[in-house]
């Protein structure tokens, strides 16, 4: 029950997102929670927004962006393998889709994971093609593991810096622990990337 009034109330803060909205957002559920109104129960997040004046989604912060993902997104994926060797947990290309245009700078845009039908999209990397020498077979393709959301990070590289959200799981360290390799890939956080940003034009 918690859960969901969370949810409305991050819904309501994605739509209302600026100072004036905000302030009518903040006074709305003051009288609709002082009436009794506002309940897990009762009204939805689009039964208040219609209520008031309609806002264009905006930009959130950074706390917005990961309550929305905890709230909104699975955090359950399957794990696939490429033709290649490269595998990787594949998890709901909302992750991509939804939290992306939430990012403040316009010069973010989509990774490049969807380019052909078989491109693996919203994913996490679990193994890359360098260590499947030393793995063999993975024989776990095709089962479902659990992660955890638990940050917002920018990695910046030489042409481009990317967005990522980190995100852990046991069950995926003792998986590369299983077949003789590091708990984490590189010493890195496990991450799904969402936005990768243009550089600058001089």
């Amino acid at each position: 029950m918690l859960d969901e009034l969370n949810s409305k109330v991050v819904t309501l803060k994605i739509l209302f997102k600026t100072r004036l909205m905000l302030k009518k957002f903040n006074m709305c559920l003051c009288f609709l929670s002082a009436h009794g109104l506002f309940t897990a129960a009762s009204l939805s997040a689009e039964d208040i927004a219609m209520k008031m004046e309609s806002a264009a989604p905006a930009t959130l912060d950074k706390e917005d962006i990961l309550q929305w993902a905890k709230l909104h997104l699975s955090q359950v994926g399957t794990l696939k393998e490429e033709e290649g060797g490269f595998v990787y947990l594949k998890v709901d290309d909302e992750y991509i889709e939804q939290l992306g245009p939430m990012l403040s700078d316009p010069r973010y845009e989509k990774p490049p994971y969807f380019r052909r039908s078989d491109s693996p999209g919203a994913h996490i990397s679990i193994f890359y093609v360098n260590e499947r020498r030393q793995t063999g077979t993975i024989h776990e393709i095709g089962q479902r593991y659990n992660f955890k959301i638990i940050g917002l990070a920018a990695v910046p590289q030489k042409t481009h810096e990317y967005i990522v959200l980190e995100v852990e799981s046991r069950e995926l360290e003792q998986l590369r622990k299983k077949y003789g390799l590091s708990p984490l890939l590189m010493g890195h956080q496990f991450h799904i990337t969402i936005a990768k940003k243009k550089p600058r034009r001089h």
